[in-house]
């Protein structure tokens, strides 16, 4: 089997699976979940040192059947929400009132048992409830955990995802962050006698059917499965796909956003799961993941990340308006902004925003997909990419010798 892109998708696929060769074009792995060292921080490439649903998800079970040795602490509590002030959940309910509070269970049990349609997750909002706490409450989780409005997201996702949270619950902090993920892959691969070579991939030699690669020197490597890590559109550019299937990966539409990396000598957060903010109208959420590992700040500091969706293509608009939301936020609090990262375009927080993912499988055989623009439904950002990879075990499984070793 050839791999083609180092990030955490390519590389669960390597550890997971025998005689492969990896490529990767840059000199670290990891991609846009790997740390990004600055300052004495430990700021990262996309992520925010999170996994959505902690030790107890599809992220942590593929690592250990991997035998990857990273520790995954769950987040307690999983979230609190920002409004006028900061509320446990409990304090959100008594604050809706008995009626609302009914109408909220109502829904979530409603997301639980139903599939869901096509209609925008904003309208059936707007349907049950009229109640701005509960939709801004949605809202928010939606701008952090999807980088979406609710009105850009299905409702058939969004129940999805709500009974993924029900199964598997809340977040949870990667020790050593998100490297602390990326370098337990690297040594299971190494240790299974999987090579990681570090050169670009120029071609995907294929007709109606894969035959190998081809990298940037000329080397040709054969194989007859290729998975693609790099993204649909970016493997569409290595091979010609039917126009059909190309008008597919034409129409996908990223998710985008601005991450904020913040350093302060005192808490902001108190706990170390997600402050959602549905009392702030850009921001997201926020997360202090230095309350479960001290070793991602300098000591004495604490690193703080917030999350906004784009709205816009003027980023310094945008970008004022979080700043201006944060100064808000920990108005008298004595922080410092590490660093602003614009995901977007060839860099965007999800390559297909969620709902709109491929399936593994595409038209040309023995070439699949796994990443960010190939999600599992319901999945989560990072959980998503590892669905995706237990949906492609399922269609190759890893003993079944249906991959040829890669050879120069």
């Amino acid at each position: 089997m050839i791999v083609i892109g180092g990030g955490l998708g390519g590389l669960l696929v390597a550890a997971l699976y025998p005689k492969v060769t990896l490529f990767e074009k840059t000199p670290t792995l990891g991609g846009r979940f790997r740390n990004l060292p600055y300052r004495g921080f430990q700021l990262t490439t996309g992520a925010l040192h999170m996994v959505p649903h902690g030790s107890k998800g599809p992220l942590a079970l593929l690592l250990r059947k991997t035998g990857a040795n990273c520790t995954i602490v769950d987040s307690d509590p999983i979230a609190t929400f920002y409004y006028d002030r900061d509320m446990r959940f409990r304090q959100v309910l008594k604050e809706i009132g008995i009626a609302q509070r009914l109408r909220l269970y109502l829904m979530v049990s409603e997301m639980c048992c139903k599939r869901g349609n096509s209609q925008s997750f904003q309208e059936y909002l707007e349907k049950r409830t009229c109640n701005t706490m509960v939709i801004n409450g949605f809202r928010s989780f939606c701008i952090w955990a999807l980088s979406l409005a609710p009105s850009d997201v299905s409702c058939c996702e969004m129940f999805s995802i709500m009974r993924s949270l029900v199964k598997y619950k809340g977040p949870g902090v990667p020790m050593g962050g998100c490297s602390g993920v990326i370098n337990a892959l690297k040594k299971v691969i190494l240790e299974k006698g999987n090579n990681i070579i570090h050169k670009k991939i120029a071609e995907i030699r294929a007709d109606e059917k894969v035959y190998g690669v081809t990298d940037e020197d000329g080397n040709e490597y054969d194989d007859s499965v290729v998975v693609s890590n790099i993204g649909v559109k970016a493997t569409s550019h290595l091979v010609k796909f039917p126009q059909e299937y190309q008008k597919k990966i034409d129409a996908l539409i990223p998710s985008e956003g601005i991450k904020y990396s913040l350093a302060a000598k005192e808490s902001l957060v108190w706990h170390n799961g997600v402050m959602l903010t549905p009392g702030l109208q850009y921001i997201g959420g926020i997360n202090q993941v230095t309350n479960t590992d001290p070793s991602l700040a300098p000591h004495g500091y604490h690193l703080v990340m917030a999350h906004q969706k784009l709205t816009s293509s003027n980023f310094k608009k945008e970008k004022r308006k979080g700043l201006e939301e944060l100064e808000k936020l920990f108005k008298e609090k004595d922080y410092e902004l590490l660093a602003t990262q614009i995901h977007r375009k060839n860099n965007p927080v999800n390559q297909a925003a969620s709902g709109q993912d491929l399936d593994q499988k595409t038209p040309i055989e023995g070439l699949y997909l796994v990443g960010d623009s190939t999600k599992g439904r319901g999945g989560i950002e990072i959980e998503g990419i590892a669905l995706g990879v237990q949906r492609l075990t399922q269609i190759v499984p890893p003993s079944s010798g249906a991959s040829v070793l890669a050879t120069q």
